[in-house]
């Protein structure tokens, strides 16, 4: 299963908010969203999860100019293994069942290159799960003690534009944040 679309700052705006090294470059959290949009509204799962996703290689967006992207889903074997997370995590009760998995890999292809002379960006495994029974809770006042440093949300910012990070106010969600060993929690709008 292919989507393809043309990705620029004029179709998409707020990609012009997460630049690095003065370049707009795609954001992890857009790759996660598209695919797991594809996932919810496309093949019309109730739930998916992630899993075992890389991000290979940065993508460019020029300022001018548009980039052609594919979102490219493989079948994978009912079969094949699986742990899900909700199983890993603290006892939150049986995962809901696992519908279809899919190898994704997000590409795009160069202004006048062949089709299949691609740029690899991002791959994992898109799970389409049934509805789970309950939603899995955690207990804030647990999570919070765990995690009793409070981190300036400015600070946070200023550290990431040393590091040529711009996160223009498409990517500003923080309210709050705390630290612990590790783990940390933050308060996102």
């Amino acid at each position: 299963r292919l989507w393809q679309a043309e990705l620029s700052t004029r179709s998409a705006p707020f990609l012009a908010d997460h630049r690095v090294f003065e370049r707009t470059v795609v954001s992890g959290a857009c790759y996660v969203a598209l695919v797991l949009d594809v996932g919810l509204r496309q093949l019309g799962a109730a739930a998916c999860e992630l899993r075992d996703v890389v991000f290979e290689r940065a993508l460019h967006i020029p300022d001018a100019a548009s980039v052609r992207v594919q979102l490219v889903l493989e079948p994978l074997p009912a079969e094949a293994p699986l742990v899900p997370a909700t199983e890993r995590s603290n006892g939150a009760g049986p995962p809901p069942p696992q519908l279809e998995r899919f190898a994704f890999r997000f590409i795009s292809i160069p202004a006048g290159a062949r089709a299949d002379a691609f740029v690899q960006h991002a791959e994992g495994v898109l799970e389409l799960l049934a509805p789970p029974s309950g939603v899995p809770s955690v207990e804030l006042e647990s999570l919070l003690a765990r995690c009793p440093e409070p981190l300036e949300v400015d600070a946070f910012y200023a550290e990431q534009s040393s590091r040529r990070i711009e996160l223009g106010h498409s990517y500003r969600w923080l309210r709050a944040l705390r630290r612990g060993q590790r783990e940390a929690v933050a308060e996102m709008v």
